[in-house]
């Protein structure tokens, strides 16, 4: 005789009718409940239909001065099927007499948002697991995890979501501003990160938390390796003399166009003085060896992390940064290279609006993580048509929709670069060749760092050096100064 496996009943999603009940009853007996738990809940939390609307029509009288009561939603629910299901509009006289204490209504509606997030997981693990088992056939598994995502990012936004911000007074928020203003001025460290070069720090006003900062410039300006020092100086702890000293903050870089080797490599090559060609090459001599074995150990105990993974989507990256954060603590800087190696959740949308969306999908990131999202964007080819060609906004490729996202949008300009393509025919008595050997000697071995837009202060510009071998940018300052030390030496 075969013996049949019984098979279990499914577990009814949690929910408690008597919660949403007390709830509405709350709102019935008094209105000004509904202002204690409107920021709470919404008709979608409830678990009832009939509940979800009885709700949104006492939101719909309240929001217009108007008394939501049994009797006043009496007509509104006379021709309604589910009220008549359950005997009639007495039922909202009921739920009036249902409430303990009115001062209860925002403890009922934490509850029921606390049960709609786990009926939500349930449902979202459901729809996981049965696309897990039958995908679309034109569905990746690499796909599958983005939707996953999506699906459990969606709740996650729900579960974080604070009250809404309360009506203040002028005199409040004024005391606020300047409690910052005291943390800024004791310690700048606390407010924004430093570069860790001062004409930058100054012009930049430093990384703000929750800020997205595109980087711009055209090809081989440095605007990669520009992000690469930021980086390395926020997590050795490197400040600027504009902020104050800072301390080792965790950076995470990913790196979509180089891999994780070729990354890392650079900032070797910087540290060590050996390019990364000659590197490559091992044409080095054994003093060059040892310099490049002792700037190894300068990454022992660094807090910075390196994803060489190609072609993430912003949730993605969102995921593998949550999952750093949980394991190793907050993070303060976040770059990604670059904008074109960020592929975008929606193939089939034009250039434009995958750019618009990956922006805003990164400043909500930035904001959501509380870190300065630096972002590598590279230019159209606008900028060469003109007889200037210091980059300006509408030069970024995508322009509308960046400049819309972005906080801070800074760009890398190496005039020396476009001079080359400028030499005029050598003749002794040009006065054109003069003109042009004496701007490319200014000009030689020196980077313009431009701030094109900032939301919360000017705009302007730095100069700085940049050594075009070890793609090195420093300050005019501390290079003067290094020169001045090592003339003292030889005296």
């Amino acid at each position: 005789m075969t013996a049949h496996t019984k098979t279990p009943a499914t577990p009814e999603l949690p929910r408690d009718v008597e919660v949403e009940q007390a709830l509405l009853g709350a709102i019935l007996v008094n209105n000004d409940a509904f202002d204690r738990v409107s920021d709470i809940v919404e008709p979608r939390h409830f678990s009832e239909p009939l509940h979800q609307r009885i709700y949104d029509a006492c939101a719909r009288l309240i929001r217009k001065n108007q008394l939501a009561s049994p009797a006043t939603l009496r007509s509104h629910f006379a021709h309604d099927a589910g009220m008549a299901e359950i005997g009639g509009t007495d039922y909202l006289a009921n739920l009036a007499g249902f409430v303990p204490s009115v001062v209860n209504a925002a403890d009922f509606a934490t509850m029921m948002r606390d049960l709609f997030l786990r009926r939500e997981l349930i449902k979202a693990s459901e729809e996981i697991k049965a696309t897990a088992f039958d995908p679309p056939i034109d569905m990746s598994p690499g796909q599958q995890v983005d939707q996953a995502e999506r699906l459990l990012f969606g709740i996650g936004n729900v579960a974080s979501q604070q009250a809404g911000a309360m009506v203040e007074t002028a005199a409040a928020i004024a005391e606020r501003v300047v409690v910052d203003v005291d943390v800024a001025y004791r310690e700048p460290q606390g407010v924004g990160v430093s570069t860790g070069l001062e004409a930058v720090d100054i012009v930049a006003g430093g990384l703000m938390p929750g800020d997205l900062v595109v980087l711009g410039g055209a090809t081989s300006m440095g605007k990669t390796a520009l992000a690469q020092q930021i980086g390395w100086n926020v997590a050795n702890g490197i400040a600027g003399r504009h902020m104050a000293e800072a301390y080792q903050r965790r950076v995470v870089a990913f790196s979509q166009e180089m891999s994780a080797k070729q990354y890392v490599a650079r900032h070797i090559a910087q540290i060590s003085g050996v390019s990364t060609e000659r590197m490559e090459s091992g044409r080095i001599s054994e003093l060059e060896m040892t310099a490049i074995i002792e700037a190894q150990q300068n990454f022992q105990n660094l807090p910075l992390y390196v994803d060489g993974s190609r072609r993430l989507t912003v949730p993605q990256m969102r995921t593998r940064a949550r999952r750093l954060i949980r394991k190793q603590g907050p993070v303060s800087l976040m770059i990604v290279d670059h904008l074109r190696f960020v592929r975008p959740d929606d193939p089939r949308a034009n250039e434009l609006e995958q750019i618009q969306q990956i922006t805003s999908d990164l400043r909500a990131l930035a904001g959501e993580l509380g870190v300065c999202l630096l972002l590598i964007s590279h230019l159209n080819r606008e900028n060469w048509k003109r007889q200037d060609k210091r980059p300006i906004l509408s030069d970024l490729y995508g322009a509308s929709a960046i400049e819309q996202n972005a906080d801070v949008v800074m760009f890398v300009y190496r005039a020396s670069y476009y001079l080359k393509f400028e030499e005029p025919p050598e003749q002794d008595d040009s006065k054109a060749y003069v003109a042009w050997l004496d701007k490319k000697t200014k000009a030689e071995g020196k980077a313009e760092i431009i701030v094109a837009k900032r939301r919360r202060g000017r705009t302007g510009s730095a100069t700085v050096l940049f050594d075009e071998d070890l793609t090195r940018f420093s300050d005019l300052q501390s290079a003067a100064k290094t020169n001045q030390q090592d003339q003292g030496s030889l005296i």
